[in-house]
């Protein structure tokens, strides 16, 4: 019988296994100069910052327009002119607002209509044994 020569899980990985800390740390740390190597001469590039005197834009406000020409304004007077008023009164006599109300009360049955039912949880000996109690007492 013939075995294959295969690894079970499949073939193992050609490059060195490592760390994702030291990793990370190398590839940090890669531009930073060594301790006690620190050469002050090497300035860095020019960093852009913010203008201390912006330049000035156009106004955003719209130019003002020219007043109409001649004959192009009729100016309207009828919101300031007197007018008579237009409006209706009612025909008939005047109500309170309670006498509708009360119409519409009239037609619901007054509370006790149906009868009041006697509650569930009446005590109705204890009322009558504290009188005699009462009673006794005398």
């Amino acid at each position: 019988v013939l075995t294959s020569p295969r690894v079970p899980g499949g073939p193992m990985p050609k490059a060195n296994k490592g760390c994702a800390l030291t990793d990370s740390a190398v590839r940090k740390n890669r531009n930073m100069p060594d301790p006690g190597k620190y050469n002050p001469s090497t300035i860095p590039g020019h960093v852009t910052s913010l203008a201390f005197n912006p330049p000035k834009s156009t106004s955003r406000n719209p130019p003002p327009r020219l007043p109409p020409g001649p004959g192009t304004y009729q100016p309207s007077f009828d919101l300031t002119e007197s007018k008579v008023p237009a409006y209706t009164a009612s025909k008939e006599a005047s109500k309170s607002h309670l006498d509708g109300i009360q119409k519409e009360k009239a037609k619901i049955p007054a509370p006790g209509y149906v009868g009041i039912p006697d509650p569930k949880h009446m005590d109705r000996s204890g009322a009558f044994k504290h009188t005699q109690k009462l009673l006794r007492d005398r």
